[in-house]
């Protein structure tokens, strides 16, 4: 007799977990290997400002404030598996799942270049409850639009209170500023009709299997998701930036100085900006560091050194996560291959 379709499904999904697992296996030698190049370069840096007013010596780092600060990077995480859950109303999938998938999905983004942390999430969630992936990913990059929407219009009132004191960076952001409130304005524009431009772009062709449908059927899913679903998906956006900016305020307070919140907050949120558009290339990384250490010398008044030891030592945090990522991620893969075996 010949093989049945479910020997032929159960062997494709047994290599796709071989592959996720060399790929864990790529982001933890990338991120280990870039944390050490990370530590290296701060240390040498170090020796080099030692005269200058603003240092680390390790002695004065207060190691319990920097873990409460990484803890609550992590539990960012969490919260933002939240938000993308509300934005799937027929999920069977638990809310510590998807808290997992995306804390999983940090590794893969640093081991592969793009955005494959997304696809992998969407992948790990149609083993999950049989989610269709494009349903899921369609869920979970809403979820990041709406994030970029809620730091954008945090970016924007934050500014009224920050005194920028490098001309060239005060013009920059003004123009940052404008482009945010203009791509906000897009994005609502885009909801408000997307049902209407769902059903043009359906008439233009017929193939299910076309990407036109497929972007067809994503908008119609937007369509139909409810204001409350919309709205307690901006809250948990609101609540993710929240836990995100302590985390970065307390890593700071415990490498040294006397940032402020709002300064802090400011940067947080225009860096989140930039980055999100960012990570969508290979090095990322490099951009968002290169935004941040700007940021906080024209916005937190750090100096050029402070700055970029501050900004190494978040790196560092931010490889910590990544690195924690490949538990959930070894979580969500045991669990599904013990369902699948007693199945």
């Amino acid at each position: 007799m010949k093989p049945t379709q479910p020997s032929k499904a159960s062997a494709s999904a047994d290599l796709n977990d071989d592959t996720v697992k060399s790929t864990v296996y790529t982001g933890i030698r990338k991120a280990g290997i870039w944390m050490l190049g990370v530590m290296l370069f701060l240390g040498l840096l170090s020796i080099n400002l030692q005269e200058e007013s603003w240092s680390i010596p390790l002695d004065r780092i207060d190691w319990f404030l920097l873990l409460l600060g990484w803890c609550f990077m992590v539990g960012t995480m969490w919260i933002l598996g939240l938000r993308w859950r509300v934005l799937l109303p027929n999920t069977k999938a638990s809310r510590s799942f998807f808290g997992a998938s995306l804390s999983a999905g940090l590794l893969i983004n640093y081991a592969l270049p793009g955005p494959m942390g997304e696809i992998m999430g969407g992948w790990l969630l149609k083993r999950e409850d049989n989610t269709p992936i494009v349903e899921g990913l369609t869920a979970s990059t809403l979820a990041r639009l709406l994030g970029l929407f809620t730091a954008a219009v945090g970016s924007v009132i934050l500014w009224w209170w920050i005194d920028i004191e490098v001309p060239i960076a005060q013009n920059a952001l003004q123009i940052l500023m404008v482009g945010i409130g203009c791509g906000g304005l897009f994005l609502i524009i885009l909801s408000l009709k997307s049902a209407v431009i769902a059903e043009k772009v359906r008439l233009s062709n017929k193939d299910p299997h076309h990407p036109l449908s497929l972007v067809s059927a994503s908008l119609t899913q937007i369509h139909n998701l409810s204001l409350t679903q919309v709205i307690r998906a901006l809250l948990y956006s609101a609540m993710g930036h929240c836990t995100a900016f302590i985390g970065i305020w307390l890593s700071l307070l415990a490498i040294g100085g006397s940032p402020n919140p709002i300064d802090i907050a400011f940067v947080y949120l225009v860096g989140t900006c930039c980055g999100t558009v960012a990570f969508l290339f290979p090095g990322s990384q490099f951009t968002w560091d290169a935004i941040f250490i700007g940021l906080l010398i024209s916005a937190a008044e750090y100096s050029t050194g402070s700055a970029t030891i501050a900004t190494g030592i978040l790196r560092i945090e931010q490889l910590a996560m990544m690195l924690f990522g490949a538990a959930p991620l070894s979580w969500i893969l045991w669990r599904q291959g013990q369902r699948s075996h007693n199945n």
